[in-house]
């Protein structure tokens, strides 16, 4: 009997200690998680298309003359103005050819100055009918002829003139340049490789290509994708590229052996992130008047049940909510249904939530 006693007293004992203990352990802390509101979206995706970036403008500068390039007034890669003078070709030749073509040209003036007076003299001899016909026509001949010769002349010098003002090279358009081909002191002419190339990068032009039946399901005519297509692009390293874009051009025809149709997009580009050549992945949207919720891809949980997030309510608890998935645009998870606009939902941290529990918000 004793025995027992003391035995009921060992467990007696052993069940306040721990429950002694139970009560002196802390709490463990909420998890901190991250978290976004419910948002509503007012368009869908449809499609993402491997865009090739273009310049909005190139021109390939070239030599128009023969000669000896003698200056390089721009930094290659640099940022050029239209009118900047950026390259000279030696022009002594062309000097030389312009002042001979202005002698020319005074030569035959005065040859003029000379058959025109002879004319008027003939002419007045002509009416006193103390020459002959044949001699007032030789007066006309002359001047005919030397009028003739004066304009060829004055054409002449036109030529010359042009050919030199083609010894200094101007920037045709604001843009950026590239590496010049030639270095100074080389000879260059009009069959030399183009000199050095400028494209205009602000706007950039993004072409890609779209199925027909993407084009038809989704926008049917030209003007209605050009109204209602919404659109951003992705970079190559996977960074969202945050400039304004819309649609500049729907090609007039399909592609017979891709059935696809060439679209071109302008995009503003002023930090030149976008560089022609390159590559980035076009997110075409087609603009809908129905609203859908939507949150953060990060949000989205998927078990055998089906796919569920966790919202948090005003006690700062984690509640498990199943819900219907739609497409996705961009980052973002369209919901059917199983949310409402403005609802918080855990976007990250999820996989330390236990579902009733308590959870700390921080920063996303």
């Amino acid at each position: 009997m004793l025995k027992k006693i003391i035995k009921n007293k060992l467990v007696l004992l052993a069940t306040v200690s721990a429950i002694s203990a139970s009560a002196q352990m802390p709490q463990m802390p909420a998890p901190l998680v991250g978290a976004a509101k419910v948002e509503i979206m007012v368009e869908r995706a449809v499609k993402s298309y491997v865009g090739n970036i273009m310049a909005s403008e190139e021109v390939q500068l070239s030599a128009r003359v023969a000669g000896i390039l003698t200056s390089q007034n721009f930094i290659e890669g640099g940022m050029v103005k239209k009118g900047d003078l950026l390259m000279t070709i030696e022009d002594t030749t062309y000097k030389a050819r312009v002042e001979q073509a202005k002698a020319t040209v005074d030569q035959i003036e005065a040859e003029l100055d000379f058959a025109t007076s002879n004319y008027n003299r003939q002419k007045m001899l002509a009416d006193k009918d103390t020459i002959s016909r044949a001699t007032l026509e030789e007066a006309i001949r002359l001047i005919a002829l030397t009028k003739a010769k004066h304009d060829g002349a004055k054409a002449t010098l036109v030529d010359a003139q042009n050919e030199l003002s083609y010894t200094r090279i101007f920037a045709p358009i604001d843009g950026r340049i590239g590496k010049l081909r030639y270095t100074y002191g080389n000879f260059v002419n009009s069959a030399s490789e183009p000199l050095a190339t400028i494209v205009k990068v602000d706007p950039i032009y993004i072409r890609f290509y779209i199925s027909e039946r993407d084009f038809l399901n989704l926008f049917k005519t030209n003007e209605e994708m050009k109204e209602s297509a919404s659109m951003s692009i992705t970079m190559a390293n996977g960074e969202p590229f945050s400039g304004k874009g819309k649609i500049l051009l729907v090609d007039n025809k399909v592609d017979e052996r891709t059935g696809t149709i060439a679209i071109w997009a302008t995009f503003e580009n002023p930090q030149m992130k976008l560089i022609p050549g390159g590559y980035v992945t076009v997110l075409l949207s087609e603009k809908s008047d129905e609203q859908q919720v939507a949150v953060p891809l990060s949000a989205i949980m998927i078990d055998r049940i089906g796919s569920y997030v966790y919202v948090v309510n005003q006690e700062n608890t984690a509640i498990r909510r199943d819900i219907v998935v739609d497409t996705v645009v961009g980052d973002k998870q369209l919901i059917k249904s199983g949310l409402e606009p403005g609802e918080i939902v855990v976007v990250s941290g999820n996989n330390k939530v236990v579902p009733g529990s308590k959870v700390e918000i921080g920063k996303r």
